[in-house]
Formats: C-alpha cells, sequence, structure tokens
C-alpha cells in the first residue's frame, strides 16, 4: 500500500484501551505479539496525539481481525465501534449526545483531516433520513478491514448522538474509494 500516509495515535491508543477494559491485559499482550515487530512499539506505547504511518493501522486492523473476531465481520464492525465509543472520553460524549448524528456527519471530513494526513478525503450527502458519506484518493479500501472499520467508526459515531441502531451499510466501493449509506434511527419511525 501507499506508504505516505498517516495517522493519529489515538487509534491504537483506544484500541488498546477498549481491549484491556473488555477483554483483559492477555489479549493487548496476544495481539502485540501478533503484529510485525515494527509497529509492536507503536501499538504498545503510542500517544494520542503523534503521527504514525498507516501501515501500523492497518497491522493491527488485520491483527484485531484475526485474533479477536476470529474473521467475524459483525465481531470485527463491534470491536470497532465499542473502541471508538471508548476513544472519545465521557466528557466529550456528554458534549456530542447534545448533538444529532447527523450532525455528526456533517463533520466527517473535519475528523478525517485531524486523524489522518498524506491522503484521502470525505464528502457527505443528506437527504432527510439518509446520510451518504463518500470517502475517496485513499488506497486501502480494497482491504476489508478498512471497510468494516469504516462502518465500526460510523455506528460509533452515531451512537454517541444518541442513535442507538443506525443501519450502516456499505453501497459501493473500490481500489480507493468508498461510499457508505446511513440510514438514522430518529428518521426510520
Amino acid at each position: 500500500m501507499t506508504g505516505g500516509t498517516e495517522v493519529k495515535g489515538i487509534w491504537f491508543l483506544s484500541a488498546q484501551r477498549y481491549l484491556r477494559e473488555a477483554h483483559g491485559e492477555d489479549l493487548v499482550t496476544t495481539v502485540a505479539e501478533a503484529m510485525l515487530p515494527e509497529h509492536r512499539p507503536i501499538f504498545v506505547d503510542a500517544l494520542p496525539g503523534e503521527w504514525y504511518p498507516e501501515s501500523a493501522l492497518q497491522d493491527m486492523l488485520s491483527v484485531l481481525y484475526g485474533q479477536l473476531a476470529r474473521g467475524d465481520d459483525q465481531v470485527f464492525v463491534r470491536f470497532v465501534e465499542e473502541a471508538s465509543i471508548y476513544g472519545t472520553g465521557r466528557f466529550f460524549r456528554v458534549l456530542l449526545a447534545l448533538a444529532s448524528s447527523r450532525f455528526l456527519l456533517r463533520r466527517v471530513p473535519v475528523l478525517w483531516d485531524r486523524m489522518r494526513r498524506g491522503g484521502g478525503r470525505v464528502e457527505v450527502d443528506q437527504d432527510g433520513a439518509v446520510t451518504v458519506l463518500r470517502y475517496r484518493e485513499f488506497p486501502y479500501f480494497d482491504d476489508p478491514n478498512y471497510r468494516l472499520m469504516t462502518v465500526g467508526t460510523i455506528r460509533g459515531l452515531c451512537r454517541v448522538a444518541g442513535d442507538q441502531d443506525p443501519v450502516v451499510e456499505i453501497a459501493e466501493h473500490g481500489r480507493d474509494f468508498l461510499d457508505v449509506r446511513v440510514r438514522h434511527e430518529a428518521e426510520r419511525r
């Protein structure tokens, strides 16, 4: 994949903290040991505001899909969803709960720019009960773990805003693009 993209350390820190809380230290150790040697220190010692190579995130996702989810897409999406919520922090969850999921999803392009550098962009279209997020120019969407991670992250954002059961589905994807459709709970009633 592309070597120039980077992600903030909060990805690794959130995954590690949620794993520890939900599954115990043994699974954190198992995941770290299964990662490539050059990525282990990133997973173990990541600082939330530092930039790390995208390849480390890809490695972590691959290990989590195998070790935690055991190849089950739903388990993996649920893990990403819960880790995303956990990584938000209690104070921000309280503030974000005051916003709607539609409002938060309109802010995804800003979040993308704060969490990644060196590749990709996001556009958001909203029409009534449906939000479509269009990820472009990001060369990792051939990897199914990235598509699943995106679904889990969006579900987590929606849940933080009080939409407890959003329908999040991949509408279309290719090598460097992904379209995700979200049907919001409040509008489905």
